[in-house]
């Protein structure tokens, strides 16, 4: 009630000032980030006023909860997982326009066409689309005389020398408690197999799961955590523990050789680790080398009463001169090419390897489960299934994929139903 409050409060016009509300989420490292480019903003637009609202945990509940209470921001900034149901329900303004006006001036990277363009629109503006690498802690890889193949990583080398990085599973001389933990889904896994959850991942009309592909994903995700090498789900995820923040603990502490996230995770390492690190692509399986990705725009409520202050805004950050500024934070992918691969990107430290992150966003060097609204739901559904099947080794492998299938032909059923796909 006191954030509604504050909210109507701040809509009020005032000494011909307009004023807009801009909810972001993130930690208080963030907040200082997004505090600088409202600042560089509002020099330069002083006749418009932006209020920041910073949600910690649960955003995406709370930014819901807003809307329902018809209060919601004039601007906010949206994960890929909410957008599509956002853009679905008809909440968010469209800004294809101004996404066509941007990108006539900056060429975006292919990854981030894929995953803001729905239907042949835009209702968010994106500023991030950071497809998953590898954080290498390179003190222990030395240690144990290990060398990457010079083909790079791949799933495969890692579960060979697991043994060697790991006192849970193998060496008990070795630095380190694991060799790794797993992503936070285990998309990156499945798709180095070759495996496709749906038909069509923007307009999905059937699961396609029950493969060899995807039984030899499982497997390998099975055999591997059957030897104690990698981080325990039970350790990642429980009920008061289901984000990043454990996974980033057990790389920053030494505790893990590697570790799978995107960039926006560097300013929880820099300078805060007793170890050199830098990063790697993800590994490639026996098929492909795709991780997963995130990513991050900003929108516009649909019931905004200052849209036009509110494109401002979102036009000067998303654009390549806002964003040149962003990257500096050490959390954001430019999504221009133009600055992904620039000399100023590049040169950003740590970690020195940072052309890795701009591969990532390279046509088939990511994927996202699913393209369209219930994109959450259906992650959940995928890491409900690894869970299970990771915690029930006696389960055969059939009766897992033929589990899941079940539960994403009935996700696709209730879309059906409510007019999403």
């Amino acid at each position: 009630m006191a954030v509604i409050g504050l909210i109507i409060g701040c809509t009020r016009p005032k000494d011909g000032i307009t004023r807009i509300q801009y909810s972001f989420f993130g930690s208080i490292e963030q907040a200082r980030a997004e505090e600088e480019m409202v600042a560089q903003f509002e020099r330069e637009h002083p006749d418009i006023k932006v209020e920041m609202l910073r949600f910690g945990t649960y955003y995406p509940e709370k930014i819901s909860a807003m809307m329902v209470g018809n209060v919601a921001p004039d601007v906010m900034m949206v994960e890929l997982s909410q957008y599509f149901e956002l853009a679905s329900r008809g909440v968010l303004l469209d800004l294809t326009d101004e996404f066509k006006e941007l990108a006539a001036k900056g060429e975006y990277m292919p990854l981030v066409r894929r995953a803001f363009v729905w239907r042949d629109r835009c209702y968010a503006l994106p500023i991030n689309v950071p497809g998953f690498v590898t954080f290498v802690n390179l003190d222990v890889l030395a240690a144990a005389g290990l060398h990457v193949p010079k083909e790079g990583l791949s799933w495969e080398w890692l579960e060979q020398v697991a043994p060697r990085l790991s006192r849970r599973g193998g060496d008990p001389a070795s630095p380190t408690d694991y060799a790794f933990v797993f992503p936070p889904t285990a998309q990156s896994v499945l798709w180095g197999y070759g495996v496709k959850i749906f038909d069509d991942d923007g307009h999905p009309t059937r699961a396609t799961v029950k493969t060899p592909e995807l039984r030899e994903a499982f497997a390998y995700l099975r055999r591997v955590s059957a030897g104690g090498c990698v981080v325990p789900l039970t350790m990642i995820n429980t009920a008061a523990n289901t984000n990043v923040g454990m996974r980033q603990q057990l790389f920053r502490d030494g505790r893990v050789a590697f570790y799978f996230t995107g960039r926006w995770e560097i300013p929880y390492f820099k300078g805060k680790t007793s170890f050199n690190w830098d990063v790697m692509a993800i590994p490639a399986g026996p098929r492909a080398r795709s991780a997963e990705h995130g990513g991050s725009g900003l929108a516009i409520s649909a019931r905004s009463k200052n849209q036009a202050a509110a494109k401002q805004f979102v036009q000067f950050y998303a654009s390549v001169r806002g964003l040149r500024s962003a990257m500096r934070w050490g959390r954001l992918n430019p999504v221009y090419r133009e600055l992904a691969f620039s000399d100023e990107f590049l040169n950003l430290r740590p970690p020195n390897s940072m052309i890795r992150f701009s591969e990532a966003m390279e046509a088939g060097a990511s994927r996202w489960l699913l393209y369209a609204p219930g994109s959450a739901q259906a992650v959940r559904i995928l890491n409900d299934t690894v869970e299970f099947m990771l915690s029930n080794p006696q389960v055969p492998l059939d009766e897992v994929t033929q589990r899941l299938d079940i539960e994403l032909t009935r996700f696709l059923e209730r879309q059906r139903r409510a007019g999403v796909l």
